[in-house]
């Protein structure tokens, strides 16, 4: 039988050991290499988890910075521009709407994983 979505979801972040079957991310069994498989997921959940009072590009290089990733000024505009925020990128995500905090948020979630 199928594991649930939650039971899934929680496999695949690496939260929780299957108990059978295997899972591959990027390549990487999430059994043997759990840190290197993580490097390769993101999560984007209701809350954004941006800080209002940055910049889109000064949150991006804190997450970045707390990850250990790249934080090149190249890279994180690249990320901007793939959710259509590079010419917001020194604009302070507090005057963004929900929609566009959510752009933030996707980027986020990109600019901390091996994408």
């Amino acid at each position: 039988m199928a594991p649930a979505k939650t039971t899934f979801l929680k496999i695949a972040a690496t939260l929780m050991r299957p108990t059978h079957g295997s899972l591959h991310v990027e390549g990487i069994d999430i059994r043997k290499e759990p840190e290197q498989a993580r490097r390769h997921i993101g999560f984007l959940s209701h809350n954004t988890f941006i800080y209002r009072d940055l910049s889109a590009i000064e949150n991006l290089r804190f997450f970045s910075r707390l990850y250990g990733v790249d934080d090149s000024t190249d890279r994180l505009l690249g990320l901007l521009e793939r959710v259509g925020l590079r010419r917001r990128a020194n604009d302070g995500v507090r005057a963004f709407s929900r929609g566009l905090q959510q752009r933030m948020g996707i980027a986020r979630v990109c600019c901390i994983t091996l994408l």
